[in-house]
């Protein structure tokens, strides 16, 4: 039996008493003095517990963070001054007394019947922060570049540092003397590169929005992470010194992600912050920490209803309320997020982090439309392949490209998850329900090329703000063709595999689709630059640099040398902008091509297998 001496109403102790019985259960209870019993009543402001100080707290703020305050408790909010909790003084806003009876807490999660859904709910709140440091190889960063670099150094006494006041922080970001921070003109200048150079690729974002966060009182202090998202998107294509602290910038911004509050107010600009931060991960080289960072994102999306946002009968309810600008910024967000699950995952043959016979969210809006408040035709989302090869009437051209590149990038992971991802069927029963498959594809594919719109086939006849969706809905669709009509050494060995074409044969009808995709790169070239160096088109230029090389090496026509240096080239190019993938595609090239080959070898033996593309 062990006994303490505990504190009870105020100055009386009593003594808790702990007995062990032989079977190792332990048991509590209190002993009171003489004439003192247990504390009856309200608790004293003094003892109030954790639990109920978020109960009975007054500040709005801190109700919905489950933060301690120190407000006065137990009190109806009268009409006049009203003193500020620390909290809220801390944090540097304003200090909401709510007004009437305490309302459920804001746990970001939807609210169900399901005990299934309440635990799961539980366990992400529970979930420890997760670590994104970057591997070395990734990012180069010498110790004098991130000695005290917010998110770089190991050794910063207060973590991760957030100045939003409504993400509180012991410290302020300004602490930190070695970390170049940009000048109030400096972020309205990026924040306009951003918009200009980039996010036309991945549209998701209202640009006025963010302007007038940066031209309010408080300025861009740079504390969310979507801002440091579009911060190290931005400087990542400058040619100034800030361009060096590109990765910097992007370690901040995985970081702050990894620390959000689960919270609804934060869930869109997180999502956003999200896209933007695969998308550099995955333009530096680091595809599997993309993937983990898109799959954290994915997930936070379900967990609010959003993969099912438009669906007329969901099971659950999406508990978040949108503005109408809102809403069209989750949906583009959201497709965003899809297009770059497919993007990073179709070349090197990875399970996809987003079911689409699960999605429910309709087409986006274009850039332009999602920038000026146009309205369009809303096109809702049909998981059915004769869907995606059905075109829409009268559609401005914006939105109409933007759709197609979307219903591309569909089509797209239906080839490659029935290439790679799904099992081979083990009797020759199952080998006919697979070449059904293959015929269904096939029928897919061409009902969407002959759907396209005919500037479609011609870049010049489009505007020039159009040209860079056009060549890339070409490049996907084209992507689409190689891919499916390849075979790959597991599908020779499986039932079946005597009746297909000779490797031979088979290469040579694939070809045509790579050199559809040279063709337009000659076209292309000389109009519009920046269409061929979309970094989202790198991976569809490894496939056609391997191809390439295999032909020259088969056949030693010198053309088909020129076509190699001419995707190489812009590769290259693509990795002048501190794109690392695009040299890393390079430097295999650049291996093979120094690789003295025997002769004799056929189109397999012809060039090394990598791990970054699972055809030839």
């Amino acid at each position: 039996m062990t006994s303490v001496r505990v504190k009870n109403n105020g100055s009386e102790y009593a003594t808790r008493i702990w007995n062990t019985s032989p079977d190792g259960h332990t048991s509590s209870s209190l002993s009171y003095p003489a004439g003192v019993g247990p504390r009856q009543g309200p608790p004293s402001v003094n003892q109030v517990t954790e639990t109920s100080m978020f109960k009975w707290s007054p500040i709005k703020a801190c109700r919905r963070r489950k933060k301690r305050c120190d407000a006065p408790r137990l009190t109806l909010v009268t009409q006049g001054n009203q003193p500020a909790c620390s909290a809220c003084s801390n944090w540097k806003i304003e200090c909401v007394y709510a007004s009437g009876s305490q309302t459920p807490l804001d746990h970001g999660v939807p609210t169900t019947n399901s005990a299934m859904e309440r635990d799961l709910a539980t366990f992400v709140q529970d979930l420890p922060n997760t670590s994104f440091d970057f591997l070395p190889e990734f990012f180069p960063l010498t110790s004098d570049t991130t000695h005290g670099v917010l998110g770089c150094d190991e050794q910063s006494p207060h973590g991760l540092t957030l100045v939003d006041p409504s993400r509180p922080s012991p410290t302020n970001l300004s602490s930190y003397p070695t970390v170049l921070l940009p000048s109030p003109e400096q972020n309205i200048q990026l924040i306009n590169e951003f918009f200009d150079r980039s996010h036309h690729l991945l549209p998701c974002i209202h640009k006025e929005t963010i302007l007038n966060r940066s031209r309010g009182s408080q300025g861009l202090a740079l504390s969310t992470p979507l801002e440091w998202a579009i911060l190290a998107t931005a400087v990542r294509t400058t040619r100034g010194a800030m361009a060096s602290r590109a990765d910097i910038f992007l370690q901040t911004a995985v970081d702050l992600l990894a620390q959000s509050p689960i919270i609804q107010e934060n869930v869109l600009r997180d999502l956003q912050a999200a896209v933007w931060c695969v998308f550099s991960l995955y333009h530096s080289g680091a595809i599997t920490k993309a993937v983990v960072l898109l799959a954290q994102a994915y997930s936070l999306a379900c967990l609010n209803g959003l993969n099912r946002l438009d669906d007329p009968n969901p099971n659950m309810l999406v508990t978040i309320r949108f503005s109408p600008l809102e809403e069209e910024e989750c949906r583009c967000t959201l497709w965003a997020l899809f297009i770059l699950d497919r993007q990073i995952n179709h070349l090197v043959g990875r399970h996809f982090v987003i079911d689409d016979m699960l999605w429910c969210v309709n087409y986006p809006l274009d850039n332009r439309s999602l920038q000026n408040g146009l309205s369009a035709d809303l096109e809702g989302y049909d998981r059915d392949l004769a869907a995606l090869a059905s075109d829409k009437t009268n559609v401005p051209i914006g939105a109409c490209l933007t759709r197609l590149v979307c219903k591309a990038t569909v089509i797209l992971g239906r080839i490659v998850t029935y290439k790679n991802i799904k099992p081979m069927p083990p009797s020759a029963d199952g080998a006919q329900s697979r070449l059904a498959e293959f015929h269904e594809l096939q029928s897919t594919l061409a009902c969407f090329w002959v759907s396209l719109p005919p500037y479609v086939h011609n870049v010049a006849e489009v505007p020039p703000e159009s040209a860079g969706q056009t060549f890339w809905l070409l490049i996907v669709a084209h992507t689409c063709s190689a891919i499916l009509f390849y075979v790959t050494e597991v599908e020779r060995r499986g039932p079946g595999g005597a009746n297909l074409p000779t490797e031979r044969e088979n290469f040579i009808c694939t070809y045509k689709s790579v050199n559809k995709i040279v063709t337009g790169l000659r076209q292309v070239s000389g109009l519009v630059i920046d269409a061929v160096l979309n970094p989202m088109l790198a991976p569809s230029y490894f496939m056609c640099c391997r191809f390439i090389l295999a032909q020259w090496r088969l056949s030693q026509q010198g053309s088909y040398r020129l076509d190699l240096n001419l995707v190489l080239k812009l590769l290259e190019r693509m990795s002048q902008e501190q794109a690392q993938l695009p040299r890393i595609y390079k430097d295999i090239i650049d291996q093979e091509l120094g690789r003295h080959m025997q002769p004799g070898g056929g189109v397999v033996q012809s060039l090394l297998r990598t791990d970054y593309c699972f055809m030839i």
